[in-house]
């Protein structure tokens, strides 16, 4: 999930034309887009590497994830216990599969549950900042910090000045 220049949120399920698959698009994205925000999503080397799907590196640019598809030769006992298929007919199966750029892939070495837990706690902090810290509060906090924004640009004034009459005489 992200959200778009227009501040709109998009899944990677809002994808026009999947022919039968297309139901299924479109009830992931409703789900995504109603369902409460529970946590931030990290994938990481160290996890990438431990997945079946591909062989990969910290010099990926693109990550696999998931396979694309495979191939399914039917014995003559799934045959006669499925009934929609012949002994050794083949199907292929296609999957939802996705590539995922190296920019969102981490790869610190940290657990996905430390990355979890750390985005978890400045949500916390923030959060509860939100809820204690009156408003009165903020604006008097944001007024003096002007002020001293102004103090310290009128000193480093007055020392430019200084400073430029001293190498001038």
């Amino acid at each position: 999930m992200a959200v778009d220049n227009d501040c709109n949120i998009i899944t990677m399920f809002d994808i026009e034309n999947c022919g039968d698959y297309q139901p299924s698009m479109n009830a992931l994205s409703t789900a995504l887009k109603t369902a409460p925000i529970a946590d931030v999503f990290f994938e990481t080397l160290n996890e990438l590497k431990s997945l079946p799907y591909e062989k990969c590196t910290a010099r990926n640019e693109i990550f696999k994830l998931g396979v694309d598809t495979n191939f399914k030769r039917y014995t003559e006992e799934e045959a006669n216990k499925f009934g929609v298929v012949k002994p050794d007919e083949i199907r292929e199966f296609n999957h939802l599969h996705l590539y995922l750029p190296k920019q969102f892939v981490d790869m610190s070495g940290k657990s996905v549950e430390r990355l979890m837990g750390e985005y978890r706690d400045a949500k916390n902090v923030f959060k509860r900042a939100l809820d204690e810290i009156s408003v009165d509060t903020l604006h008097s906090t944001l007024f003096h910090l002007r002020i001293i924004d102004e103090r310290k640009a009128a000193a480093a004034l007055l020392c430019r000045k200084r400073c430029f009459h001293y190498c001038v005489e």
